[in-house]
């Protein structure tokens, strides 16, 4: 098993748990938070805070779902 590119931890446990926007880097070439933000324009701390359960602005969740090329229900759990 090679080691986890710097950024990308492979210590949360199963996938299956990740948070949506985590898998979905992970499957964009295991981009780092840090990639995601420069390339969003959204910073790191607020990608952290997303992956960690925090709602996004409807703003920052377009841009990270146009970012990792995908749709906003895919990557935003969201409330039911």
């Amino acid at each position: 098993m090679s080691p986890a590119k710097p950024g990308v931890s492979n210590s949360h446990g199963p996938r299956e748990t990740w948070h949506p926007l985590a898998q979905r880097r992970f499957d964009c070439g295991r981009m780092t938070q840090q990639q995601l933000a420069d390339k969003s324009g959204i910073s790191r701390t607020t990608i952290a805070r997303v992956e960690g359960g925090q709602e996004p602005l409807v703003a920052t969740a377009l841009r990270l779902a146009a970012a990792v090329d995908c749709k906003v229900e895919d990557i935003w759990k969201g409330k039911n």
